[in-house]
């Protein structure tokens, strides 16, 4: 699977499993930051975001 533009760089390319897996940062226009304020529901993952 292609993630192209919805993914940063470093994780494009990467198995639709290792993406799931990634930290929220890891999708485009996200950082850090978010991850942080994500956490506090409970979301540490793309998969956890998705569902």
């Amino acid at each position: 699977m292609n993630f192209g533009k919805l993914v940063d760089k470093a994780w494009e390319g990467k198995a639709a499993a290792e993406v799931l897996k990634a930290p929220p940062s890891a999708l485009e226009g996200l950082t850090e930051k978010h991850d942080e304020q994500l956490q506090a529901f409970g979301i540490t993952t793309i998969e956890d975001l998705a569902n």
